[in-house]
């Protein structure tokens, strides 16, 4: 099919495959276009073969975001109106006037729209183990099972506890719900040798569930069923270097960074942050960080939950050169009086943002003081990146997920426009360095491939 974006393939999804071609059947004088999209159109990178590709050559001056869908259906849809070639009139957002209108449907000052990937990322950071089919694995604290292995191994080198991205949010830090098995890359013969009691738990309890059958989805599990389908055995191994990272659920109705024991098992619920710097606590903390992840990740739900990405937003994200010192005693602080507002409810963190956000809920004195810790963080990491003439203008402000305490709508749009520079800027410095290359397509490999070495998980350290 002849377009102006190229030929259209036919495995991309009919939504943006509709976006295109009524692009193509738009009269080029000046026609305008009224479309419904899925909100999913102007996330992540459905933006790139969708709104992005219609903006070269239209542009948006009109768009309601959101919108509940007027039938039974619990959806939210993108209303969207555009013109062919340039316009000169005012632009309305969500019944407001703005600038420009961005392909993410957000206010712009018309610089960068979209980050650029990342080779070297400031932030290192993975999803945890996807455990496919292997519920096996987890244990009770109060199982018969639990004592012996516990007996077996009191390290906790194979034995830890367990949390997914619901744990994290729906009950207070630090909350121990489940206990796994988990062996990471080791040998079953290594399994055997050093924890007798474990390779029996394994015989006994995982094997019956573990058979060719119920893991023909998971090509290879059947050889290694000992092991969770993606153990991110290497990453825990460098994570495991501190004894805390950051750990944000991946989907939640905030962006949720926990400070979490990094000798723990986290699922692929999970994205987990190395601390490289100790002033990292309380950045990324900070509604910098956390419009940043909402903006350049996707929603879910009718009441506009985030899913933080690790491609699209932790790895896109620049830090400062020289980060406040303050910053990690301020990150410290809002550990300590989170955990205490969430100890004292038996709630978790999700709740306790619920309250942070509503205007109603002034009456508790550790709320006021969350709320102040949140403007004394901003205030570090904007002066961190040297953006002390930004009046970042804290109050409970209407968003795309409902009133929230954070900066106010123009600050964070200025805040977003410098940090896509700073992220452009450090994408074409990876360019003159020539890390951004496509290699050629390398010819498949006939070669047989040498075992590798035996995972030391068991060696004892000097």
């Amino acid at each position: 099919m002849d377009s102006p974006f190229g030929e259209i393939s036919v495995s991309r999804p009919a939504e943006r495959v509709f976006l295109r071609r009524a692009m193509d059947l738009l009269s080029p004088r000046g026609g305008i276009l009224a479309l419904l999209s899925a909100t999913q159109a102007a996330e992540g990178q459905a933006i790139r073969v969708g709104l992005a590709q219609m903006s070269i050559h239209a542009s948006l001056f009109r768009a309601t975001r959101g919108m509940a869908w007027p039938g039974n259906a619990s959806v939210r849809v993108n209303v969207v109106w555009m013109r062919k070639g340039n316009y000169e009139g005012s632009r309305i957002l969500d019944h407001h006037a703005v600038p420009l209108i961005s392909p993410r449907l957000t206010p712009s000052s018309g610089g960068h729209t979209a980050p650029r990937a990342i080779v070297h990322p400031d932030l290192w950071s993975f999803e945890g183990v996807h455990n496919g089919k292997g519920g096996s694995f987890l244990l009770a604290p109060d199982s018969e099972w639990f004592r012996l292995l516990r007996e077996d191994d009191p390290a906790g080198t194979v034995i830890r506890p367990y949390a997914s991205g619901e744990d994290l949010a729906a009950y207070p830090p630090g909350t121990i719900n489940r206990w796994v098995l988990d062996t990471q890359d080791a040998s079953l013969s290594s399994i055997a040798q050093h924890y007798p009691v474990a390779y029996q738990f394994l015989m006994e309890v995982v094997v019956p569930t573990r058979d060719e059958k119920t893991l023909k989805s998971y090509k290879g599990l059947y050889e290694r069923w000992w092991q969770f389908w993606n153990h991110r055995a290497d990453q825990f191994r460098r994570l495991r270097r501190r004894e805390y990272c950051i750990a944000i659920p991946k989907v939640a109705m905030y962006v949720l960074p926990c400070w979490s024991p990094t000798s723990w098992t986290y699922t692929n619920k999970v994205i987990l942050v190395e601390l490289e710097h100790a002033a990292l606590r309380g950045l990324l903390r900070s509604s910098l960080f956390s419009e940043w992840i909402t903006e350049f990740s996707t929603s879910f739900g009718v009441g506009g939950g985030i899913s933080p990405s690790v491609s699209l937003g932790l790895s896109t994200f620049i830090l400062p050169s020289s980060i406040q010192e303050s910053l990690a005693q301020q990150g410290a602080s809002w550990d300590e009086m989170s955990a205490s507002w969430c100890g004292d409810r038996s709630a978790g963190l999700t709740a306790l943002f619920n309250h942070i956000h509503d205007k109603r809920k002034t009456e508790n004195r550790k709320l006021d003081r969350l709320r102040d810790l949140i403007v004394e963080i901003d205030a570090a990491v904007a002066a961190s990146y040297g953006w002390q003439d930004l009046d970042l203008d804290h109050d409970f402000w209407e968003t795309r997920q409902g009133t929230r305490f954070t900066v106010g709508p123009d600050a964070r749009v200025e805040l977003l426009d410098r940090l896509l520079q700073l992220n452009h800027a450090r994408y074409e410095e990876e360019v003159r360095m020539g890390l951004h290359v496509k290699k050629a397509q390398k010819k498949r490999s006939t070669a047989v491939l040498s075992k590798p070495a035996e995972p030391a998980l068991f060696e004892v350290e000097p």
